[in-house]
């Protein structure tokens, strides 16, 4: 029952909702501009994820495109994260 309503569009929606408040949250306490940037990168990536996975339903998409999607998800995170480095040092 319990996997059955985290697989529901609707507990996928509440988990981004949540990951969204955390970025703001994390924006506005304002610990470190260089954590807190790398950090909403982060949750847009797990955000990505998740819209591809369970709204675009690539779950149901052969291996190749899983791994495809996951790859593309990765590199776009790793080119923003690592090109806001690069410019702040």
């Amino acid at each position: 029952m319990i996997r059955r309503f985290w697989s529901a569009p609707a507990a996928v929606w509440l988990i981004l909702c949540a990951l969204s408040v955390m970025a703001v949250v994390q924006l506005e306490e304002g610990s470190s501009r260089r954590t807190a940037s790398l950090l909403v990168v982060l949750l847009a990536a797990i955000k990505a994820r998740l819209i591809i996975r369970h709204y675009m339903e690539a779950d149901r998409a052969r291996p190749v495109w899983r791994i495809l999607y996951n790859a593309w998800n990765f590199a776009v995170a790793a080119t923003l994260g690592i090109g806001y480095w690069m410019s702040i040092r």
